[in-house]
């Protein structure tokens, strides 16, 4: 079963609330991974609710106080106040808040579930922090309210207890009819919304597929009891005559039933037996209820009881006097276990096998109801009436029949949602505007060569409105821009802070607290893979199904470039979201030998995709292009490259050295070009820059286009790449496209992608670098024979097959998460 999250307004306890899905919850807690989110109010009863925790430890409920979790950042809602709202009519201030909340078409009752969001979202979070979920269970078409607050990255699985839009229609007195299109509308939203869909019985099977047209799978989940705990006891033949009803006693059809009962037909009971007493037993009576048992004669109310079979036991005739309702009567199934004889209405018999004189007594009109119940409560009823009752409560309504139903139809849902497309996000919070280092790069090839081909999955942009501008795809890319900033954001702040404005107003908690925020930012994002390509996963993106790129661990290597605080940082930021991601892809086998040997990781769970090999500036350059590019920087042959950040890993130093010593050696015109940004003055090399031996030896050109970069490679007599530490090294994949000689030291993964299209070196040492150099310069040979090495070298490299095996990796991720099953084990 996938791990699987039952989030409801009414905690499953059992017996007691929800005794239907207590008892689901039972069976599929041993079946695998489940957790339940909901509140928890102080009337339940504090053993069954201990029970219920015990069965599923993984239990998340409102008002016990949530784990912090890491939010995202948000646009901060507006501080002020709006003064004119104060003078505004209630109604409309009501009809206002129904509008900004989002709330217009739905039910009457969505606004009370949203409530119910707002205290629960703090536990839905720290649920999805615990544990990455694969499945969400919903039971009630009023959770629609909260399916624009549900992530993408969880299967849906709805249980309709009834169609309410069907049974309200037959009420006697009925909601208006613009309410219950409201309500036919929001279930029809419902069932379209979900991957699978349960509903309790046949009959509302046929219901739903004609009302609500779902497009999803269909099954029946039978309405279920447990028979050992309602065991066979039927009243004895001197039981006092007395007549028992059950239920939730705020639910409108009960609420409909207990009034009609004591009103229009106890008093031909009482007529008929006059020693007949009359118990009502539920949970919640409202005061229609509580009025009406205190105006009959010889009846009493037990509300809110912890065991409900005693009463069954002092019984003589159960009755189920309903005249409207939807879905099944599980009262019915547990008076039909303990033997109890039954007298209900058509209606109240609904979805059930029920046959009158066979397992239970059918009348609708009030006289012959009360005509029913009184000869049962002077004849007993005929022993085999109760014992087929029991068998057919047996036979057909055992949780060990009905439960594995529910959890099919939660494997569908899984199932239905492995086949869709997945949908990645690309997190590119971290890029800013104008960065070009190797990061960067990388990220802009990858995108862009899944954008030139894939027309199958949907990816997701998500950055600053800055960093997403001037991103080109074929129209035959689906994708969306997300954009962490911007106008549309800080609208939808401002109506946030209304909403809660209003709400305050009509005397009601904040809708949109920063729970509930987090939880419509994830499911705005619309995405089932999340994909960190700067070596982390966002905290605020960590529970979701992810794939890392991890780029190197230059810090355990040279940490006397990082600070300890860098180095404390990065520890925890990897480390974490090397544990939590899905599945890691390493730039160089270096890399993942490195992140093996220093966290533990399994090999098995990384692969090796060396980076894309650049478009543009792999790109072959024309002579005359490139004297023309290079006419323009001013830069003349024969020179030497060298394009890198001055980090100091880059080892600036030391090739500058080096240059210096080769003053007298190299011929007058030979240069040496270095592009990116120019060195801080902090920077060790900076000084060097203005060594009487390096002032017309050295060119900085700053920043430069894809196109100016690949012309300098072409025309540069070799790249010298003295770095200390590469999790990959694009420059060198860049020089073999560009047929430019590289001269390299032996460090980290350089050996893995030059291969033997460069010459190595000692780059830690000028002297020896010095040597290198006058090598490459002086030996035309040698720097053939580099040329051809790398032509033939760069034939590993494959924008295509590259770009492909990292979107194997998404369908991979994708298809792993929704078919994840666990299985409990328990003594």
């Amino acid at each position: 079963m996938p791990r699987t999250l039952f989030i409801t307004t009414e905690l499953p306890y059992f017996p007691g609330q929800g005794g239907l899905m207590g008892l689901h919850m039972q069976y599929l807690a041993h079946q695998g991974m489940l957790g339940i989110v909901g509140p928890r109010y102080a009337r339940y009863p504090e053993e069954p609710v201990r029970q219920l925790r015990r069965a599923v430890p993984r239990s998340y409920w409102w008002p016990e106080s949530a784990a912090p979790g890491d939010l995202p950042a948000l646009a901060a809602l507006r501080a002020g106040k709006s003064g004119w709202l104060r003078f505004l009519p209630v109604t409309v201030r009501r009809e206002l808040l129904q509008l900004l909340a989002g709330l217009s078409s739905r039910s009457n009752e969505a606004l009370a579930w949203r409530i119910a969001l707002a205290q629960i979202a703090p536990k839905v979070l720290e649920a999805l922090a615990a544990e990455r979920w694969n499945a969400v269970l919903l039971s009630q078409s009023n959770s629609a309210a909260w399916f624009r607050f549900l992530p993408r990255s969880l299967a849906r699985c709805l249980y309709l207890h009834d169609i309410r839009s069907d049974y309200l229609a037959r009420a006697p007195s009925r909601p208006p009819h613009r309410w219950r299109r409201k309500i036919r509308q929001e279930e029809q939203l419902a069932v379209r919304e979900v991957q699978s869909l349960a509903v309790i019985s046949e009959l509302d099977r046929a219901r739903a597929i004609r009302l609500l047209a779902p497009r999803c799978p269909i099954a029946v989940v039978p309405v279920c009891v447990d028979p050992d705990y309602f065991a066979f006891e039927p009243p004895p033949e001197s039981a006092a005559p007395c007549v028992l009803f059950t239920g939730h006693l705020s639910h409108p059809p009960n609420i409909d039933a207990i009034v009609h009962f004591l009103e229009d037909i106890w008093p031909d009971i009482l007529a008929a037996v006059p020693e007949a007493t009359c118990r009502v037993v539920g949970l919640q009576p409202s005061a229609k209820v509580v009025a009406a048992v205190e105006r009959a004669p010889q009846t009493e109310l037990a509300a809110d009881v912890p065991d409900i079979r005693p009463y069954f036991r002092a019984a003589r005739v159960f009755v189920i006097p309903m005249r409207y309702g939807g879905g099944v009567r599980q009262k019915m199934v547990e008076a039909w276990a303990m033997g109890v004889p039954v007298v209900t209405t058509a209606m109240g018999a609904d979805g059930l096998e029920a046959r009158h004189g066979g397992n239970c007594w059918i009348a609708d009109a009030p006289e012959d109801f009360a005509r029913q119940v009184a000869d049962l409560l002077r004849h007993p009823a005929p022993r085999p009436v109760l014992t087929e009752a029991r068998a057919e409560a047996v036979a057909k309504h055992r949780s060990s029949g009905s439960s594995p139903r529910l959890q099919a139809q939660i494997n569908v849902a899984a199932e239905r949602s492995r086949l869709t497309a997945p949908r990645v996000l690309f997190d590119l919070r971290w890029l800013n505007p104008g960065q070009v280092g190797g990061v960067e790069q990388m990220t802009r090839e990858l995108v862009g060569e899944l954008g030139s081909y894939d027309r199958v999955f949907e990816y997701r942009l998500f950055g600053s409105a800055a960093a997403l501008q001037g991103w080109n795809f074929a129209p035959t890319f689906r994708h969306r821009i997300i954009a962490t900033d911007g106008v549309a954001g800080r609208l939808k702040a401002r109506r946030d802070a209304a909403v809660n404005e209003i709400a305050e107003g009509l005397a009601l908690p904040p809708l949109m607290t920063p729970e509930v925020r987090a939880l419509e930012w994830y499911a705005g994002l619309d995405f089932t893979v999340v994909h960190g390509l700067s070596g982390t996963i966002h905290p605020d993106l960590r529970r979701f199904p992810s794939v890392l790129t991890v780029h190197d661990l230059q810090h355990l290597h040279l940490p006397r470039f990082f600070s300890a605080e860098d180095i404390s940082t990065r520890e925890r930021e990897y480390g974490a979201s090397c544990r939590q991601a899905s599945h890691i892809i390493c730039t160089s086998e270096f890399t993942r030998r490195d992140v093996h040997t220093h966290y533990g990781i399994p090999l098995e769970k990384m692969t090796t995709i060396w980076n894309l090999p650049p478009g543009v500036t792999g790109s072959p350059v024309s002579a005359t292009a490139a004297r023309d590019l290079l006419r323009r920087m001013g830069v003349k042959a024969p020179f030497l490259f060298y394009p890198a950040h001055p980090w100091l890993h880059k080892n600036h130093r030391v090739l500058l050295e080096a240059m210096a010593l080769l003053y007298r050696v190299l011929p007058s015109d030979y240069t040496l070009v270095l592009t990116s940004q120019p060195f801080p003055e902090s920077h060790p090399a900076s000084a060097l820059l203005s060594h009487p031996r390096l002032r017309n030896r050295v060119r900085h050109l700053g920043y430069r286009t894809p196109a100016e970069i690949a012309a300098l490679f072409s025309a540069a007599e070799a790249l010298v790449f003295p770095s200390l530490f590469e999790g990959f090294g694009l420059p060198l994949v860049e020089a073999m496209q560009q047929n430019c000689p590289i001269l390299c030291g032996h460090h980290s993964s350089i050996p893995e992608i030059a291969g033997d299209a460069a010459l190595y070196a000692e780059v830690s040492s000028p002297d020896a670098l010095a040597s290198a150099i006058l090598s490459v310069t002086r030996d035309t040979a040698l720097r053939a024979r580099l040329r051809e090495n790398g032509r033939r070298n760069l034939l590993r490299f494959d924008r295509r097959v590259f770009a492909e095996r990292t979107r194997e990796i998404y369908a991979s991720v994708h298809d792993g998460h929704f078919s994840q099953a666990d299985r409990v084990s328990r003594p």
